[in-house]
């Protein structure tokens, strides 16, 4: 796979976990950031939404998120 690449409007993109100090973090794709700025949002902070999959949003987006992972729940049952 390809570090980035779109399909059907959605950007995928895998990414190295990396050491920052005592934490770990992941970076966020420069083409998604464009595509944030393009949209008239300047990203300054994101949240996290996680059970066994993680989604990154914007913190307006948040809720969609949940709703997102919720929905991956039940059509893993």
């Amino acid at each position: 796979m390809e570090k980035e690449r779109i399909e059907e409007g959605i950007i995928t993109s895998r990414r190295k976990v990396i050491h920052v100090g005592s934490s770990k973090a992941v970076t966020l794709p420069k083409l998604w950031l464009q595509f944030q700025r393009w949209l008239g949002r300047e990203v300054s902070e994101v949240a996290l939404v996680a059970n066994d999959a993680i989604v990154i949003v914007p913190p307006d987006k948040e809720e969609k998120a949940k709703r997102i992972l919720r929905e991956l729940e039940r059509e893993d049952r």
